[in-house]
């Protein structure tokens, strides 16, 4: 179970693939296709960071890296939860969207950390690993909830997995066409006239769920 308070145990990678492995073979395709993803942590003050990593899949362990001195690294250990998402390049997102929601667990032990240097290597094609420097932060993803998404045109498929409800896949889907004229469209909070992209006066209400 989460330190959190949560109900929802959290399980590493390895215990993910074992209870879900259709969405974990293509959350790992996904996130080992480019060797980066974004990840959101909380800061200080409360508002939300998004940030790039490198996510590495080491001995059945979701493993992220961080340089001495990183913000993001200074967010987790102060709140170990997070956000992993996959790179999304096009506006089509045909390329499928991961999200996995969690914690982060320092790794301290030598081993695991040499581990997640040689996965690196080989990654990079460096001609060796670099030294251990104890003030590079390495963390284990341990994940809570998972979720992926793709569009297709005009439809999409949608699977989502937690430790309780299990994993389950919605069928695809095609959304009803939108009425002729203008389109009203809000972006981060912000509504706008989807026939000139022109920012409208009013503030509107955006809700954010785990999907």
């Amino acid at each position: 179970m989460s330190d959190l308070g949560h109900s929802i145990p959290v399980m590493r990678w390895s215990q993910f693939e074992s209870r879900c492995p259709e969405l974990a073979g293509t959350d790992q395709r996904r996130l080992q296709e480019r060797h980066l993803c974004l990840i959101g942590t909380l800061r200080l003050d409360g508002w939300p960071r998004i940030t790039p990593v490198e996510p590495y899949l080491v001995d059945g362990d979701l493993m992220i890296g961080m340089i001495a001195g990183s913000r993001k690294a200074a967010d987790l250990l102060r709140d170990p939860r997070l956000v992993v998402q996959s790179t999304v390049t096009r506006w089509e997102a045909d390329e499928g969207d991961v999200k996995l929601y969690g914690t982060a667990r320092p790794v301290t032990d030598p081993g695991h950390r040499a581990a997640l240097y040689q996965a690196m290597t080989q990654a990079h094609r460096w001609p060796k690993p670099p030294p251990d420097d104890p003030a590079y932060h390495i963390f284990c993803v341990e994940i809570e909830t998972a979720a992926y998404v793709r569009f297709n045109g005009p439809s999409w498929q949608h699977w989502a997995w937690d430790p309780n409800a299990g994993c389950a896949s919605r069928p695809t889907k095609t959304p009803p066409k939108p009425p002729p004229g203008p389109r009203k469209i809000t972006i981060s909070g912000w509504s706008t006239n989807g026939s000139n992209g022109a920012f409208a006066a009013a503030r509107t209400t955006s809700m954010f769920h785990r999907v």
